[in-house]
């Protein structure tokens, strides 16, 4: 497999619409009811409708709405049309249908036996208990009509498979003077268990009284972190079905839900040569083309950036991030300084980027520090050799352009200060502070990489121009910007003609 295929892949299982759990769930053979639930705005009826939508191979879609008025509905979700409400979406439109009807693929939908109305006890016990509520023939609303609707709509389109959506339950039960209980017994007595209906009920709270009565049920929620929204997706329970992943984080971006799963740990070796991504507004790239856009086109000359990563990051694309910022400035014949926060030798860190960066001008642009005692005088060009004990004395500014001498300015350095203080010592910034100076005045940029045992956090934090942490949440890598303030972004891999192979996307 090609590192092109092997991203392709994986940007696939990390970022889907829905979680794979719930479209397994539905997929198997017989019918099947799923409770969601959540406060009000987390999602539901946009996970509901995108059910419908990538289900639609396997059933023909019914869609009950009865707090919002489905014209209502395609104003807020454009995208439905006839992918949803299939044939009947033109006159649905021009008529204002209350009750609307797409189609599946009949060959891929579930056979089930065509049926005449005779298991339909659960209905028949409802509306015994609605006739008792509220006397047979009452003139405030047809008795049970737009249930009898749903009925008439499962059973017209058998041998096929239904998926109904009923948004809200609540409202529902509220608008019949019932209680929810006697709705989901009949409906997943009659319509799912006798007919093999798939069956939504979306739920306007996030209650799990009624969890028991259904098959599945899914939890949506958003909280605050760090003064940005963050959502969650809770798989509580699918009968019958494996659950991988319990917890998801998600965005509505686009008006859409899109999942993520947790990111696997790789080793992506660049395999073809690094194309780079030119200056834009005056600001020099990150080597990553989301981070450019989230940055409104990169770093100001001179800017101090500070990647500050949490707890069970990946180091793998950590490094990712070091290799996309250094071979970008080598790409354009720009000067780096380059000190990994994954402690490896120099060569083996050439040998990973060698089909990225050609041999020859890894060794003009890029020096890579290594203590003297480990090193050979003279043995590779890429190597700066460095005493180890005074940081202020290694890093001169002349001895680093007489080192770089083949490569042109701005400069970029790029520390990992795990590795740094490693070598200096915890008080370590305080001999970088002419060589920092020197490199802004010269309208470089300075980048450090650090974790939470870095002591130089706090000293870097107030150096920061540009600061951004990256996080694992739900198990999905997230990173936003502290300075600029930005949203949270989830990180997944993605293939890219040029650029790095990281994509963030928006966590709304």
């Amino acid at each position: 497999m090609t590192i092109r295929e092997e991203l392709d892949s994986m940007q696939q299982e990390a970022s889907a619409r829905i979680p794979q759990e719930v479209l397994s769930f539905f997929s198997k053979p017989g019918g099947h009811s799923l409770i969601i639930r959540g406060e009000a705005g987390t999602g539901k009826t946009t996970l509901s409708l995108q059910l419908i939508e990538e289900l639609a191979q396997y059933n023909n879609s019914h869609y009950l709405s009865t707090r919002v008025s489905d014209i209502l509905l395609l104003v807020q979700f454009p995208w439905l049309g006839e992918k949803i409400y299939g044939k009947q979406y033109t006159s649905f439109v021009k008529n204002q249908v209350p009750w609307i009807t797409g189609e599946g693929d009949p060959d891929t939908a579930h056979i089930i036996p065509r049926d005449d109305g005779a298991h339909d006890v659960g209905l028949k016990k409802l509306m015994d208990i609605y006739h008792d509520e509220r006397r047979a023939g009452a003139d405030d609303f047809p008795a049970m009509e737009d249930v009898n609707r749903v009925y008439d709509a499962v059973k017209g389109a058998l041998p096929q498979r239904s998926l109904v959506v009923i948004d809200s339950l609540d409202a529902l039960a509220e608008r019949h003077g019932l209680e929810n209980a006697p709705f989901i017994t009949a409906i997943q007595k009659d319509l799912v268990e006798s007919y093999g209906a798939n069956i939504i009920f979306v739920f306007e709270n996030n209650e799990k009284e009624y969890d028991y009565l259904a098959d599945g049920s899914v939890v949506l929620s958003s909280q605050e972190h760090q003064g940005r929204t963050i959502r969650h997706l809770k798989v509580q329970k699918l009968r019958g079905c494996e659950i991988k992943q319990f917890r998801y984080l998600f965005t509505l971006k686009g008006g859409r839900v899109q999942s993520f799963g947790n990111i696997k740990t790789l080793d992506v070796t660049p395999d073809r040569e690094w194309s780079s991504l030119t200056d834009s507004r005056g600001k020099i790239s990150s080597g990553l083309v989301d981070l450019d856009r989230l940055l409104g086109g990169g770093f100001n000359p001179g800017a101090a950036v500070l990647y500050e990563i949490g707890k069970n990051v990946p180091m793998e694309i950590i490094s990712l991030m070091e290799q996309s910022l250094v071979a970008n400035f080598a790409s354009q014949r720009r000067g780096a300084l380059w000190l990994p926060m994954k402690r490896v030798s120099a060569d083996t860190v050439k040998k990973q980027l060698s089909a990225a960066i050609h041999p020859n001008l890894f060794d003009k642009c890029i020096r890579i520090p290594e203590l003297a005692v480990q090193s050979e005088a003279g043995r590779s060009n890429h190597v700066l050799r460095v005493e180890g004990a005074d940081v202020a004395a290694d890093l001169k500014w002349d001895l680093l352009t007489y080192s770089l001498k083949s490569a042109d300015m701005p400069y970029l350095t790029l520390f990992g200060f795990d590795t740094l203080e490693s070598i200096y010592g915890e008080n370590v910034m305080s001999g970088l502070t002419e060589h920092i100076a020197t490199l802004k005045q010269n309208g470089g940029v300075f980048a450090a990489f650090s974790s939470e045992s870095t002591q130089s956090n706090k000293k870097l934090i107030d150096l920061s121009t540009v600061h951004l942490k990256i996080e694992r949440i739900d198990g999905v890598l997230t990173l936003y910007g502290e300075e600029p303030f930005t949203e949270c972004n989830a990180v997944t891999l993605e293939w890219r003609e040029r650029g790095g192979c990281l994509s963030l996307t928006p966590v709304v």
